[in-house]
């Protein structure tokens, strides 16, 4: 019997022409060749978002429990009512903290995302703590204005219970303001530059391209809304909204995130990159007509 020694090495010898085309099969690249890293993230992802799991389940556990005192006749339909809006106030204000706690995650792992992007070598906990130094003061500032928000709504809800004009809101804000607060993470973890041109520049990434990037946006948050709206209504238990929070965080949010990176990406590229940053002009793709040019005549914006 004949044993072949297994290959380490290719036969054919690398060529750039076999980079990704585009930001789609770099995707599908980065999913194919790095399942490990991400899994990894995923784990960096659960870790920093157990304060904040942990406060879902604990609303929807003593919301559980009063909704069966509510069955029982221990307590009337107005203080069970009362009871939700207190506990719906109190544990949005306890997420604002975890909010905060999560967004040290997103400001590590940005670096991750960014190597990955430009096609560059990872060095996971080097990187991290790059991106911790880079992107935690801007990300803090945005976490701040995400914050504010929810404690508007929290105390909306809590005083005046879920009117139908509320309810309008939340949609409006959901849909229009949310992606652009969105957006201005991914830029402050590219870039650097006044609150003005953070706010002015994912404002101008959402009008181009605000049908498909809200739809990839809702696609990521799709499974941990309806999971916790279930959960609030009683349709499923706490315990199986917390499971299923985790398993999506860990195995699907990098990936959905990464799809959402590299969507705004592509949009910079177009935007920003062509005229500004030409040396970032499709970096990590295939792209042999590349002209690099000096970006030092702008004056306003400096890359990280």
């Amino acid at each position: 019997m004949i044993f072949k020694k297994k290959k380490n090495y290719s036969d054919v010898e690398f060529q750039e022409s076999f980079l990704p085309h585009n930001r789609k099969e770099e995707l599908r690249f980065i999913f194919r060749n790095r399942k490990g890293l991400l899994l990894g993230m995923g784990g960096i992802f659960v870790l920093f978002s157990l304060p904040l799991l942990v406060t879902f389940l604990l609303r929807d556990f003593y919301l559980s429990r009063s909704y069966n005192l509510l069955l029982e006749g221990a307590i009337t339909e107005e203080q069970f009512n009362g009871f939700i809006n207190t506990n719906n106030l109190l544990f949005s204000l306890i997420a604002v903290v975890c909010i905060f706690i999560l967004t040290i995650a997103f400001a590590g792992l940005f670096q991750i995302y960014k190597k990955l992007t430009f096609g560059e070598p990872v060095f996971f906990w080097y990187d991290f703590k790059k991106g911790l130094k880079n992107n935690i003061k801007p990300f803090l500032l945005i976490s701040l204005i995400l914050s504010i928000f929810i404690s508007i709504f929290a105390v909306l809800f809590f005083f005046f219970g879920y009117y139908f004009w509320i309810l309008i809101a939340l949609g409006f804000f959901v849909l229009l303001i949310l992606p652009i607060i969105v957006n201005m993470y991914f830029y402050s973890g590219l870039y650097s530059g006044s609150a003005k041109q953070v706010i002015a520049n994912s404002l101008q990434l959402f009008l181009t391209a605000h049908f498909k990037g809200l739809v990839i946006f809702l696609g990521i948050i799709f499974i941990p809304v309806v999971s916790n709206i279930l959960s609030f209504f009683l349709v499923i238990t706490p315990a199986v909204n917390e499971f299923i929070l985790m398993a999506f965080i860990f195995f699907l949010f990098p990936t959905f995130l990464l799809m959402q990176y590299l969507f705004c990406f592509s949009i910079f590229d177009e935007k920003i990159n062509r005229v500004f940053f030409p040396d970032k002009y499709k970096i990590g793709l295939y792209n042999p007509k590349e002209k690099k040019g000096d970006s030092s005549n702008n004056e306003n914006k400096v890359s990280k």
